[in-house]
């Protein structure tokens, strides 16, 4: 009954608007790359998703669904959840931030496992410091999501890497 709870309920009403009054470089390019980088974070983890490289058929879109449910949900609770930026930073959100975050980061992973399979794994078998540098130019949420995990940037166990 406090402000705090009447302060998230004002930010949690304002789901229905289309625009949050964030910057375009924000919405369109940092909450994607967070929602690719969610993604490959359960793709770490995630048996199905590291045993089968896109073009493998059902079971890597199965994988990515996952992932991109994943994403989804954290995307929620970013936005509007216990520890969000509505219950913690007072900010008023738009419902297509949720959408936009998942969607654009699940298919911003895909173009990086296709760079990841296409690009850098035949260029690792020649020139593997530059593919490293490279993993990280061409497949920066993964790399992240490898920090998170204290691994080096440019591992990668996935079968669309290797």
């Amino acid at each position: 009954g406090g402000p705090f709870v009447n302060d998230w309920f004002d930010s949690v009403r304002s789901l229905n608007r289309f625009d949050d009054g964030g910057k375009i470089t924000t919405n369109w390019f940092a909450h994607p790359m967070m929602g690719s980088v969610t993604t490959h974070i359960l793709g770490q983890n995630d048996p199905e998703y590291l045993a089968n490289k896109i073009g493998s058929g059902d079971r890597y879109w199965r994988a990515k669904g996952k992932q991109f449910l994943f994403a989804t949900v954290y995307s929620v609770q970013f936005e509007i959840g216990p520890l969000s930026e509505s219950s913690l930073g007072n900010i008023h959100q738009a419902g297509i931030g949720v959408v936009r975050a998942s969607s654009l980061g699940a298919v911003w992973s895909v173009g990086e496992d296709l760079a990841a399979q296409h690009v850098l794994r035949p260029m690792r078998a020649t020139h593997p410091k530059w593919a490293n540098t490279l993993t990280v130019l061409l497949n920066p949420t993964r790399a992240f999501a490898n920090v998170l995990a204290f691994k080096r940037p440019w591992a990668c166990e996935a079968a669309s890497c290797y």
